[in-house]
């Protein structure tokens, strides 16, 4: 049985994972790095193993059953990503920590997305294990529900929790606060004539000021600057071709982030041609997904850098 808070504040939520009667436990000493998560603690006489915090990412939620390394369904996030790994004290079950979890969410107010478990509906073990890193288990106990709570003033929040067992019941707790991503860390401000200059040089530009809402391809508002300089570019270089070429990060599948930075090329070739009255036969959209990028992509910045939109010289003879 979980004990929840009588009342729950307006616009904080707390799942509390505590056993009536028991309270919020912490295991004191026992933790190996980082702390819990505001909004979700822990089950009680757990231990953290591992904990990562990222400012703001991209991230993969699991909707579907996992085979083969495929998902059968996603929802691609972007914000900020907390993911802890605990270990639970011994005697439990993963059913018993489980139903904790998921009655303590829909209790707060959490809309349950998808849940499985075992084999036949979740996967294997080694499948879950591209998403789930540091778990070595079994097939048989092994769980896992997405979660969503809707927060229109701060932004929503998503779960993903996973669970399994060897000698005791592990637990992945992934919790994702969608937001804006905090801009200006990257200053390329290029006017029209820095980017002919770039062409001129290397045949290629590329540009930073072109955002998109998660897994959309029509370019936000923010974009009207940079979209307006290819604009003036094209317009002061009549004979100038360019492909435009979509690049995305390593976060999600292959074919998924090919396809997207297709969508968004073809975007930005709209944006430009209708928007500055330049002839479409000049501008190719083009996606290149994550096969080329300029850092790499085990780093916040390195992603951040990876997510582009670049202009590369047509030269026809």
């Amino acid at each position: 049985m979980i004990k929840l808070p009588l009342s729950l504040p307006a616009l904080l939520l707390i799942v509390s994972v505590a056993l009536a009667g028991s309270g919020y436990a912490q295991a004191d000493g026992k933790d190996k790095e980082g702390q819990d998560h505001p909004l979700v603690s822990r089950y009680p006489d757990s231990k953290i193993l591992k904990h990562r915090q990222r400012a703001f990412d991209e991230y993969s939620l699991i909707l579907g059953k996992v085979e083969r390394k495929e998902v059968a369904k996603t929802q691609t996030l972007e914000g900020k990503i907390t993911e802890i790994n605990y270990e639970v004290g011994a005697g439990r079950s993963t059913l018993e920590v489980f139903r904790n979890y998921e009655a303590a969410l829909k209790g707060a107010g959490f809309e349950i997305l998808w849940q499985a478990k075992g084999r036949e509906e979740l996967g294997t073990w080694g499948d879950m294990s591209r998403f789930f890193r540091g778990m070595h288990m079994t097939d048989a106990n092994h769980r896992y529900l997405a979660a969503h709570l809707k927060r229109p003033a701060e932004g929503d929040v998503f779960v993903a929790l996973y669970l399994n067992d060897e000698k005791n019941v592990r637990v992945q707790l992934h919790v994702i606060e969608v937001k804006p991503m905090e801009q200006g860390l990257i200053k390329v401000d290029l006017s029209a004539e820095d980017m002919l200059k770039d062409i001129e040089k290397a045949g290629r530009v590329a540009i930073y000021g072109i955002y998109f809402e998660t897994g959309k391809d029509e370019a936000k508002s923010e974009s009207k600057a940079a979209i307006e300089e290819i604009g003036k570019l094209m317009k002061a270089s009549p004979q100038l071709k360019l492909l435009v070429v979509g690049h995305t990060d390593s976060v999600g599948s292959y074919e998924s982030n090919l396809e997207l930075s297709m969508r968004r090329a073809a975007s930005v070739v709209k944006a430009v041609v209708e928007g500055h009255s330049i002839a479409p036969q000049r501008l190719k959209a083009a996606g290149a997904g994550m096969m080329a990028p300029v850092v790499t992509n085990r780093t916040d910045g390195g992603r951040a850098e990876n997510r582009r939109v670049e202009l590369v010289e047509m030269i026809e003879k």
